[in-house]
């Protein structure tokens, strides 16, 4: 294994900011991001991680990752035969290779179709794998953008209702951000010079300096032409999505800022403020803590464990044989 491969890593929760930050990197002339949310910590090393992979499970693997919707939507391509090197590999270690193989392998394969030098992947909730993403690729630079947790409550609900479907569910979304910011402090001790905490508030207020400090942190040159958004395949529009439908001429703006206060109902702002009042302030947000009254507290815990209990189903079916059949068969 190539412990030596550099590369960085965004992550974050959905509607914090991932993509915004994607698309300022990407357009940097020596930096490639990959284009989409490619899910390859998040859905692929859960049933791929750790796993010998013979012929025909690496086979499996190279053909999922290429015909999932993130990467046939993708202007750049890989195809199969170009991962002949991989094949090579599993010739020469005991006729196995593993997922960490394919993943930098794929990296590195797109990164030689662009004109960049460094290549960086963004997904939403790759936080959540650092302790493997280090341990495979020391060298690895992390990019962990937070946000207003009330704020992105908002823009789920929107998202979910408009593109995704499913309701909200806002004890679970309580839930994994604490996780998510917890993950985030123990990893800023553990790799200080690796891992960069940005806050989306800031990135809009003070863009220039915060995005000045991520090239310090990934050893490129600040390029003022990032801010224009224009380098990055697939980037259309401004910071906020929620306002994509108005007519907004400034790349970024705070208008995505504090909606929370006229768009939550009361007893959401509670459960909120309730739950993690001390991680709010420690951030810098509001933090108004009240008491949620004992019937809501309970009606979002068992909607947390129903949501919960239909996850732990899907990931017992993605890593067990039936995967694959079930696959082929709903699509």
């Amino acid at each position: 294994m190539d412990r030596n491969f550099e590369h960085f890593v965004i992550g974050g929760l959905q509607r914090s900011g991932t993509s915004l930050l994607r698309a300022i990197l990407g357009s940097h002339s020596d930096i490639t991001v990959y284009q989409w949310d490619l899910e390859l910590w998040t859905k692929f090393s859960t049933i791929y991680y750790n796993k010998a992979l013979n012929q025909p499970k690496q086979k499996r693997l190279v053909q999922d990752v290429l015909n999932h919707p993130k990467h046939t939507t993708a202007q750049i391509r890989l195809r199969e035969k170009e991962f002949s090197s991989l094949m090579k590999a599993y010739k020469t270690r005991n006729n196995n290779t593993f997922f960490v193989d394919f993943y930098r392998e794929f990296l590195k394969l797109y990164l030689d179709k662009t004109d960049g030098s460094l290549i960086g992947l963004k997904t939403p909730e790759n936080e959540f794998y650092t302790e493997a993403i280090f341990k495979e690729f020391p060298k690895t630079k992390f990019i962990h953008i937070i946000r207003n947790p009330l704020d992105v409550a908002v823009s789920l609900k929107k998202a979910k209702s408009r593109w995704w479907g499913g309701s909200m569910n806002y004890y679970s979304h309580v839930r994994k951000w604490k996780r998510s910011i917890e993950i985030a402090e123990k990893n800023k001790k553990q790799y200080p010079n690796q891992y960069c905490i940005i806050k989306y508030e800031d990135l809009i207020s003070n863009t220039e300096k915060v995005v000045q400090e991520i090239c310090a942190l990934l050893g490129v040159d600040y390029q003022e032409s990032m801010l224009k958004m224009e380098g990055h395949p697939g980037w259309k529009g401004h910071n906020s999505s929620a306002q994509q439908d108005t007519k907004i001429d400034k790349k970024f703006h705070s208008k995505s800022v504090d909606q929370y206060k006229d768009k939550l109902p009361q007893k959401v702002k509670q459960l909120y403020f309730s739950y993690l009042a001390s991680h709010l302030r420690k951030f810098g947000y509001s933090a108004k803590a009240e008491e949620v009254p004992f019937n809501e507290d309970l009606k979002y815990k068992i909607n947390y464990l129903i949501d919960l209990m239909k996850t732990s189903i899907m990931r017992f079916l993605m890593r067990s044989w039936l995967y694959h059949p079930l696959k082929r068969i709903f699509n």
